[in-house]
């Protein structure tokens, strides 16, 4: 018998509690979902950018000279040198980390299953002011497993 089912009817149950206590605007709704990462490096900032172009959608670019806003639809090309940057596209997500003279790539990609239970939250960017981030945060199903979450960028909310 499994436990995913029974931790997400758990917390469904204690959504809907929070809900009725305080409001849906309040209480992030809970959802089962599959979580694939993979990792991989890049050895040169020309080769940062080129997977940053072929992967595409929207977030921000940390570079040497300050924070650049991607939107989707616009191409990114920042004169400095990339040391961190977070692209989303739906339900895919690429993290760039700069780990010494080399950069780590991390895609993310949710599908349908019962692996993690996910929340999406929306924080203030600090730099365009304009933008809000959009992170999912992923915890295993399993009760036993670690409790440490993942987050990745979901996209980016615009004010109009």
């Amino acid at each position: 018998m499994s436990t995913v089912p029974t931790l997400l009817e758990d917390l469904q149950r204690l959504q809907q509690a929070v809900e009725r206590a305080q409001g849906p605007w309040l209480a992030p709704r809970v959802e089962a979902c599959t979580l694939k990462t993979e990792t991989g490096w890049a050895s040169s900032a020309a080769e940062v950018m080129q997977r940053l172009r072929s992967f595409g959608g929207e977030g921000w670019i940390e570079t040497t000279a300050g924070l650049v806003l991607v939107t989707r639809g616009e191409a990114a090309e920042p004169a400095a040198p990339v040391l961190d940057a977070e692209l989303a596209d739906g339900a895919r997500s690429l993290h760039v980390r700069q780990v010494n003279a080399r950069w780590r790539l991390t895609w993310f990609e949710e599908t349908e299953g019962a692996t993690h239970l996910a929340r999406t939250h929306t924080l203030l960017g600090t730099e365009p002011a304009a933008a809000r981030l959009r992170y999912r945060v992923y915890r295993p199903a399993d009760a036993q497993a670690a409790p440490t979450p993942l987050a990745r960028l979901a996209g980016l909310v615009q004010e109009g």
